[in-house]
């Protein structure tokens, strides 16, 4: 809800910027007037457009990404536990039995199963992802994005331990489609924050 409350302020922004603009007085010819009110519109349309899709992309994958991070939060807490047991720090009734640890084990082998069992559809449905018309003179960039987050999706089913390569190329997505609304002069998203 946030991320949609964000998106009509930058959206508002925009238009009230291109309202502004259009009310300020010119000496110009009155096609170069329309010219640039054209041009404003098109500015305007790309800008909400990008926002649209950016939307779209964390409300069809934040569920498969949320799944991958749950792995390696399962992994996070085992190792948590496991140095528990060694703190002198840690009253003894606090520390996890082996019964404990033998959960969090279980939770892992779970949350990994779960986090390679999304990648292929994700992969694929990824390498489909329908791009706004509007979106157009951005096609082969975005398509380098979303293939970067394809592969990151291929590689935590090929290897969902091989955490840095994986990250490399979720990373490589998020500052691909980040470089886009810098264009574009709206702020960069976090992908990783957003689809947490």
């Amino acid at each position: 809800m946030l991320k949609k409350l964000i998106a009509a302020g930058i959206i508002s922004s925009a238009l009230l910027l291109a309202a502004c603009s259009a009310d300020k007085e010119t000496t110009e010819e009155p096609k170069a007037e329309e010219t640039e009110k054209e041009t404003e519109k098109v500015e305007v349309d790309t800008r909400t457009e990008l926002v649209n899709f950016h939307i779209s992309l964390i409300d069809n994958f934040k569920d498969e990404y949320q799944t991958y991070s749950a792995y390696g939060a399962a992994i996070a807490a085992k190792d948590a536990a496991v140095a528990s047991q060694s703190d002198a720090e840690v009253a003894e009734e606090d520390k996890p039995t082996a019964e404990d640890i033998a959960e969090l084990e279980a939770a892992i082998a779970e949350a990994k199963a779960n986090a390679q069992g999304i990648a292929d559809a994700s992969a694929d449905e990824i390498r489909n992802y329908e791009i706004p018309a509007e979106l157009e003179t951005y096609s082969a960039d975005i398509k380098a994005a979303l293939e970067d987050l394809a592969k990151f999706y291929e590689g935590v089913k090929a290897d969902v331990d091989n955490t840095e390569a994986n990250e490399a190329l979720f990373t490589s997505f998020g500052e691909k489609m980040g470089a886009l609304f810098e264009k574009e002069e709206l702020p960069a998203p976090n992908y990783a924050n957003a689809m947490s």
